[in-house]
């Protein structure tokens, strides 16, 4: 299997207007030669003769379109308009599958791939002795998050849970929301306990991870979630939404108190439980998954699918 990527610059970005504005022209044959199938990863369409996989993550912004901007919303429907015409449809979890065909695109068409995680688990102590008990999110400061009901929820466990802190690490482009959230935390007079951090490099979000005493997610909708997943793997306490995506991950050896999206009072007395139990120690065994591996073999095989030639010469487009 071949996989191409689009050329840079201002002739691929050229390239990426008159593909999204219906062209089939120039056809991606011009720089990969002969293909057989196209991987379409990008709301753009992609010009070639190929036969198409689309790959949708989530449906979120159509399902929740209140939580969403205008642009995401567009972007959905777009990327749910393409993928009505390709062979395969991939995506990350059953719960996105299930929205797809409550779309119209038939389950004979869907194949569902979990991305595979590399987290590395080693016996360090998530906690030292007189540290503050850490409570971890993380992922974008966005609405679909529910921060705000985050922050309210913790607000309530810190009068049981002294020295308590909540960290968020993720992007805060969303100016806005990022304003209101820090509004609910001065009115919640959080200002010493809560520390949004933005994006972090790989090393600090590994630091948070070995320190947190809990994983909190209070999300209204996710496609995944794979902060979900380094959690699980850690073997942390989490505090997580009822969601799909997580439902079909959760094993009953996990520590999950499950919460209903936007009940404030159950997430915070979920927080004040979690947080009083004692960690369990962690295994000393290092457990690292292949990156890729279960991820590309899924992939090929729908590339041999979307073939119809038992796979013979499977090449990709990588649209992104």
């Amino acid at each position: 299997c071949e996989v191409a990527i689009l050329p840079g610059g201002q002739w691929g970005r050229a390239v990426r207007w008159m593909w999204s504005a219906g062209l089939r022209w120039p056809r991606v044959e011009r720089w990969v030669g002969p293909v057989d199938v196209i991987h379409e990863t990008d709301v753009h369409g992609v010009g070639g003769r190929g036969r198409y996989v689309a790959t949708i993550h989530d449906t979120a912004a159509l399902d929740h379109p209140a939580l969403y901007s205008a642009t995401s919303r567009v972007a959905q429907w777009l990327m749910l308009k393409r993928a009505r015409r390709a062979e395969i449809v991939v995506t990350v979890s059953e719960a996105t599958a299930g929205s797809l065909m409550r779309r119209g695109i038939s389950r004979d068409k869907i194949r569902h791939i979990a991305p595979p995680s590399s987290i590395c688990v080693r016996s360090i102590p998530r906690q030292l002795a007189g540290e503050a008990p850490v409570v971890l999110m993380v992922g974008a400061v966005v609405p679909s998050k529910g921060i705000t009901d985050a922050v309210v929820a913790f607000a309530t466990a810190v009068r049981e849970i002294d020295g308590a802190q909540l960290v968020l690490c993720g992007s805060t482009r969303d100016r806005r929301y990022l304003r209101e959230v820090r509004g609910v935390i001065r009115a919640c007079g959080l200002q010493d306990q809560v520390r949004i951090l933005g994006y972090v490099s790989d090393e600090s979000l590994k630091g948070w991870w070995d320190r947190a005493s809990v994983y909190l997610c209070t999300s209204y909708a996710e496609g995944y979630g794979l902060p979900f997943d380094d959690a699980l793997l850690r073997d942390l306490a989490i505090v997580a939404t009822r969601l799909s995506p997580f439902l079909e991950r959760a094993k009953p050896e996990h520590s999950i108190y499950w919460c209903a999206p936007g009940d404030r009072g159950a997430i915070a007395d979920a927080l004040i439980e979690a947080l009083r139990v004692e960690p369990r120690p962690r295994s000393g065994q290092c457990d690292v998954r292949p990156v890729g591996r279960a991820s590309a073999s899924g992939l090929l095989t729908a590339y041999k699918i979307a073939a119809a030639d038992g796979g013979s010469r499977a090449h990709a487009m990588d649209g992104r």
